[in-house]
């Protein structure tokens, strides 16, 4: 197998004039910014797989670099579930005042990496959902390739916490911007010399 890329991108940003919470909610994404627009998609590869998320803010996300790609004509996005992001339950659509009066609150700020929100889902809950998809993205491109992902901030997150090692909740350290580009490389070649397939590219490139 040769080596395979991933290409995240995050969604642009959401259109949440109320700074809500919004996790899973289906809120839509400004996506007005045609300058930010034709950066990033001079920066994806031409003959690459495409799948997103398939809430509003990601698809529209997806829809707009396509169009603005040199390949344009030829890209299709598939959708896929397991890459939406992190569900916080009961705090969807609330304000951080409003989360803070929770009595599971001050349990799941501490610890965002294993407590989940009321009816939520913990970062580890949500990496356990998101690798395997990454897993099996993986099987169907045996040759390798380069595969491009339009999704949310925590989706980005699990595949870096794939990537490194790190921690969930380390990766809250790292930026992963709306509209950013981080480039995750898998080289299964590098197992034969007892060194993890991964390796980070890029994180956060911003348009």
């Amino acid at each position: 197998m040769s080596v395979l890329r991933f290409y995240w991108l995050r969604h642009a940003p959401p259109i949440n004039p109320g700074n809500l919470c919004y996790g899973q909610a289906d809120i839509a994404a400004d996506i007005s910014d045609d300058a930010a627009f034709t950066v990033q998609a001079s920066r994806l590869p031409l003959n690459a797989t495409w799948v997103a998320s398939p809430l509003i803010r990601t698809m529209d996300t997806a829809r707009k670099l396509a169009a603005f790609h040199a390949n344009a004509q030829s890209i299709t996005i598939t959708t896929e579930r397991a890459l939406i992001e992190q569900s916080f339950g009961d705090w969807e659509k609330l304000t951080r005042p409003e989360m803070r009066v929770h009595a599971t609150f001050p349990a799941y700020n501490a610890d965002p990496g294993t407590v989940a929100p009321p009816n939520g889902e913990s970062m580890d809950t949500l990496a356990a959902r998101v690798i395997p998809a990454i897993n099996d993205l993986i099987a169907a491109h045996p040759t390798g390739g380069d595969i491009v992902l339009v999704a949310h901030g925590g989706t980005i997150r699990s595949a870096l916490h794939q990537a490194t090692g790190l921690s969930m909740r380390d990766t809250l350290n790292l930026g992963v911007a709306p509209l950013s580009l981080s480039i995750i490389q898998y080289d299964p070649r590098r197992i034969r010399h007892n060194k993890s397939p991964w390796s980070v590219e890029s994180l956060n490139i911003k348009p």
